[in-house]
């Protein structure tokens, strides 16, 4: 493996304070859509600029609060249960359609949403190019905060676990319209289907109502570990392969603005980049400022999508020297969650705490004096070598010899 350079551990921990004291402090929070986070779109890119001169900020459209998207779902099940009244075959296939737009919108494929409000948002991209390049590396972390009013993580959590409950109600209120549909089809109605029909659109009215109202309020989370921490150790990795640069392969570094927003920053990414295929690997790095160093297995919430088993692999290797564990990510959707449903090779790197989240996720406590740089040195120094020695095993096969 070629030597990379070893700076001032102390200057580099510096800069390091420095990027996340600017996103944290400076700028209080980073919400999707709001100045602050175009402010820290521009930072990264003017940091990345010092190294890459092509860097470059990338404004994009993305939905305009996007809670409302979700609460409009549910509410629209109110409308299939007052049909289902008279036509519950009609109820059952209208419903059946927004189930489906409902779960395309949740991995990340925008149906209805593409015909909201949209407002524009940032993100950050570099690119280190190399000559006749046989691999290709991008290294990601988001940019944008999110906002919790309860201020405790379980709050945080619920959100997602939400979506289990949510889907479990429809599915009821569509089989109580199937059943409808069949007994008017044989002339057999059901007496039980209309109090679990009205169970399920009560649920989800409920769902409605709540999400309208959390969608008007606003509170700010200066998100220092998530992901301030992610974005400093991203400008490390980009400084080390500025550094030292694995032969016949490229580098893209992007910090992704509106993860919050349904993950538009990273939708944008793949729909600029269609050609990711085999030789790509993607490392995605966020909340490393504290707790215990992973790299995950597998990722998803609905169901579990393998990472990529050549970086897996290398992450094993590295992981006892680096003190790094493996996991699983089945409670959030990391930068690596669309990559991952598109088939791009990808992996996370990350810190979690004993609760098996990012520490302080969620959380009014995740503040500049909670993160540790060192930890994030180190993070960013092992999603480097993880995926400089990918590359390395990948231009082996495609018989390039790694001179550096």
């Amino acid at each position: 493996m070629p030597r990379i350079p070893n700076p001032n551990p102390y200057t580099l921990v510096n800069s390091i304070e420095n990027d996340i004291r600017f996103l944290s402090q400076e700028l209080e929070d980073r919400q999707s859509q709001t100045d602050q986070e175009q402010q820290a779109a521009q930072y990264i890119t003017d940091r990345l600029k010092a190294l890459l001169p092509t860097a470059r900020r990338v404004d994009f459209d993305a939905v305009g609060n996007f809670r409302l998207m979700f609460a409009a779902y549910c509410g629209e099940f109110i409308l299939v249960g007052l049909v289902a009244l008279w036509w519950p075959t009609v109820a059952f296939f209208y419903g059946l359609t927004i189930f489906l737009a409902y779960m395309a919108e949740f991995i990340g494929y925008p149906v209805f949403s593409r015909f909201l409000p949209h407002y524009e948002s940032s993100s950050a991209v570099g690119l280190l190019e190399a000559h006749d390049a046989s691999c290709f590396l991008v290294f990601t972390a988001y940019l944008d905060t999110d906002d919790n009013p309860f201020a405790r993580v379980e709050a945080m959590l619920a959100r997602f676990q939400l979506h289990y409950v949510v889907i479990a109600c429809m599915v009821l209120v569509l089989a109580t319209c199937g059943i409808d549909a069949l007994g008017a089809y044989y002339g057999q109605a059901s007496a039980d289907t209309w109090w679990m029909r009205l169970l399920g659109v009560g649920a989800l009215a409920s769902f409605s109502v709540a999400g309208f109202v959390r969608a008007l309020a606003t509170w700010q989370n200066r998100g220092a570990n998530n992901n301030a921490s992610g974005l400093a150790a991203l400008l490390h990795v980009a400084e080390r392969l500025n550094a030292n640069p694995i032969p016949n392969t490229s580098a893209l570094f992007y910090a992704a603005g509106s993860h919050h927003a349904n993950m538009a920053g990273m939708r944008t990414m793949l729909t600029e980049n269609p050609a990711m295929t085999e030789n790509t690997y993607l490392v995605n790095i966020e909340g490393v400022g504290a707790g215990q160093l992973c790299y995950t297995r597998a990722e998803g919430i609905l169901h579990q999508m393998p990472c990529a088993p050549e970086l897996v692999a290398v992450a094993e290797q590295l992981g006892k020297a680096h003190q790094a564990s493996p996991t699983t990510i089945h409670n959030r959707r990391t930068n690596a969650y669309l990559p991952l449903m598109r088939g791009v090779h990808a992996m996370s790197v990350t810190r979690l705490g004993e609760d098996g989240l990012p520490v302080h996720f969620g959380s009014d406590a995740d503040v500049f004096n909670h993160v540790d740089s060192e930890a994030v040195l180190k993070a960013a120094v092992f999603a480097e070598l993880v995926a400089r020695e990918a590359a390395k095993r990948h231009l082996a096969i495609d018989g390039f010899n790694d001179n550096g």
